[in-house]
Order: structure tokens, then C-alpha cells, then sequence
């Protein structure tokens, strides 16, 4: 959940604002998808059997990182398919 984040869909491709944006969901370091809000579900089908990398970062209105002392402002869990 983020704190003190706004999701703005209607700002896509705009000049970064203070605390606002959306979010990209990173599959084993290939980008799946744009978030807008604080709910996505992930299908299962987008994974592969084994140990899965998903990784969902901040980023501004035109699609930089957002970062807190040049460390990007992101979350990585495992995720394990049975195969």
C-alpha cells in the first residue's frame, strides 16, 4: 500500500508532480504492466513454473522512477509456481 502517493491516470504523459503518478509491474525484469490504482490482480497464467521475480515501482507522471536518495522507490516478492 503507499503512503502519501496519488495515483493520477488522467496525468500520463505529463510533467512529473510531487507525490503523484502510477505504478509498473516488472515480471522476472520484463515489464507486464501500468497500475493505476492500489488493487491489481495478477493472473496466474503471467508467471512461469519456478521461482518468479514481481517487482512494482513508483514512477511519475512521464514514467521516471521515483527514487528517495537515488534508490528507486520499489517492492520485490517471490513468487513460486509449482511446476
Amino acid at each position: 500500500m503507499t503512503r502519501n502517493f496519488q495515483f493520477t491516470p488522467a496525468n500520463i504523459n505529463r510533467d512529473p508532480q510531487d507525490n503523484e503518478g502510477h505504478a509498473h509491474i516488472y515480471i522476472n525484469d520484463v515489464k507486464y504492466a501500468r497500475v493505476y490504482s492500489d488493487w491489481f490482480n495478477l493472473p496466474a497464467s503471467a508467471l512461469l513454473p519456478g521461482e518468479n521475480q514481481v517487482k512494482v515501482t513508483l514512477n511519475a507522471n512521464n514514467h521516471s522512477e521515483w527514487s528517495v536518495d537515488d534508490i528507486p522507490i520499489s517492492s520485490t516478492v517471490s513468487v513460486v509456481v509449482p511446476e
